[in-house]
This record gives structure tokens, sequence and C-alpha cells, in this order.
């Protein structure tokens, strides 16, 4: 469930949309992590993040 979904938005609430996809995220790094018994490699990192194409590599900024 993403954040904000099935819940009622308190009146006068503030929220910050970029602050929760982060924290989404990392909750999602946390939990790979939690599940390997070794550290990381990038592209495990990218695909636990959604960030992984099949495969290709991305294009450099």
């Amino acid at each position: 469930m993403q954040a904000g979904q099935g819940e009622a938005a308190r009146p006068g609430a503030l929220r910050d949309l970029e602050l929760e996809a982060e924290i989404v995220l990392v909750g999602e790094l946390v939990v790979a992590a939690t599940a390997s018994e070794r550290h990381l490699s990038v592209a495990e990192i990218d695909q636990a993040l959604g960030l992984s194409d099949g495969g290709a590599k991305a294009a450099a900024p």
C-alpha cells in the first residue's frame, strides 16, 4: 500500500510527498538488505528500489 492510501487525511495536516516516497524506498531497501546474508550489489539495490530495467545499462548522466 502506498503512503496515504486507505487513510483519511486529517484537516490541516501537512504532507511532504517527496519525503513519503523516500521513506517508502528506504523501507524497501531495508527489507531487501535484511533478507540477504551478504552485502547487496549495486545491481541488487537498484532492483530492490525498482530501478532495474531487466539488464540494460542505464545511460550515463
